[in-house]
């Protein structure tokens, strides 16, 4: 169903201002002075009609160009003057285009047509006292109360008119101002919105990232391993080809849960999935089971009075401890062992992981990225890594101050 049409007309109106003009200011103007015809007969009568119909059909561009309007309106105005006619009602264009020069022109034309306001008013009183004295009419016969009048009327109306259509042009060009600045501080709050989403959404893709790298990386290197372990073992001991594929199924099932948690926070609320939490500290037991499992002898010391950490701190900590220990399973050689340390430092938590044994080629493809990756976490949260080979091995250490802050 459509809209009414009255609706419709107002929608039409609002977008097309110069036809309101045109039915409710222009044309009745040019009418009425039409029907009202100067006083002056022959040429200087049809002038004076020439300059008003032109003054009034002007304001119907008085929104679009206001500037254009004001000029038409002076020129025309003082070439009326200029018969010395009597003030006729379509002057009334004069203050009209005072309000829309100010109203929706630059603001220093709205001070300046004011200005030719209050002069034009001075020439309509002037005119009006020309006329009473060319017609005939002596100061002498009127009365106190009619010269007070006529002052009135043709001075003090005509200034206070143009003056209120000023300061009504002012209020509605501050208003037009402030609606400007209020949808260009919307338009830039919107934009800050989105480089804000922007840049979440990044920092999320990041993180994801390395998720996926440690859980992806530490889980093949475990799974690789047992399966050439078991590969050879399998000719000579079954039992350890058979102890092999455990590691290998349960290195996979907890690589599927890590990930099904990981990825299960960026559905949706109120699906019901359950996710199972993040690893943390308290998690590094079952990390170092594993990776002994692959075949790497591995230490882990945790004390019990750790300074508290919040949950995203804590599984920076086992993510970088597992990257450490891969990266010693991926480079270390057959010989690799490794230390783990977890105890607290002065200013927070502090992690060792000392790894010795060296293979002969460490350039593995990727070399490097999973140490940028555990320094930006430590920087994430508020740490610092360092990371650097010893003379029997390599050194990582992690610190991280209290409440991941």
């Amino acid at each position: 169903m459509g809209k009414p049409w009255h609706v419709r007309a107002s929608q039409f109106m609002s977008a097309h201002m110069w036809v309101v003009d045109s039915l409710f200011l222009a044309a009745p103007l040019v009418l009425i002075t039409i029907l009202l015809q100067a006083y002056e007969p022959g040429l200087r009568g049809v002038l004076q009609i020439v300059f008003l119909v032109a003054m009034s059909a002007s304001l119907v561009i008085r929104r679009s160009l206001p500037l254009v309007t004001g000029w038409i309106v002076v020129a025309t105005g003082f070439l009326y003057a200029l018969t010395f006619a009597f003030p006729h009602p379509a002057l009334v264009t004069v203050p009209i285009t005072v309000h829309a020069v100010t109203a929706y022109a630059p603001r220093r034309w709205g001070k300046i047509f004011l200005g030719i306001g209050i002069v034009a008013a001075f020439i309509f009183a002037a005119s009006n006292f020309m006329y009473f004295y060319v017609s005939g009419a002596r100061l002498s016969d009127v009365t106190a109360g009619e010269l007070l009048f006529l002052v009135l009327a043709a001075l003090v109306f005509p200034m206070v008119t143009v003056a209120l259509a000023w300061t009504l042009g002012d209020i509605h060009w501050r208003k037009r101002d402030d609606a400007q600045r209020i949808a260009e501080r919307n338009a830039l709050l919107e934009r800050e919105r989105a480089n804000e989403i922007r840049l979440a959404s990044d920092a999320e893709r990041m993180r994801i990232a390395r998720e996926m790298h440690d859980i992806i990386a530490h889980s093949m290197s475990v799974i690789i391993t047992q399966a050439d372990g078991g590969r050879y073992a399998a000719k000579t001991s079954p039992q350890a080809a058979v102890t092999s594929l455990e590691t290998i199924a349960e290195t996979g099932r907890e690589a599927l849960g890590n990930l099904r948690g990981m990825l299960g926070v960026l559905r949706e609320h109120g699906t019901g999935t359950q996710t199972t939490p993040m690893p943390g500290v308290n998690d590094l037991g079952t990390l170092v089971d594993n990776v002994r499992a692959a075949g790497l002898e591995v230490t882990v010391r945790t004390a019990p009075d750790l300074p508290a950490l919040a949950p995203a701190a804590q599984l920076a900590v086992y993510r970088i401890v597992q990257e450490a220990l891969t990266n010693t399973m991926k480079h270390g050689g057959p010989d690799a062992r490794a230390v783990v340390t977890v105890e607290p430092g002065e200013q927070g938590v502090v992690a060792r992981i000392v790894s010795t044994g060296r293979a002969e080629s460490s350039s593995a493809p990727g070399a490097g990225a999973g140490i940028q990756g555990m320094k930006e976490r430590a920087h994430i949260h508020g740490g610092s890594l360092s990371a650097e080979a010893t003379d029997t091995g390599f050194l990582v250490e992690l610190t991280l101050p209290e409440d991941g802050s």
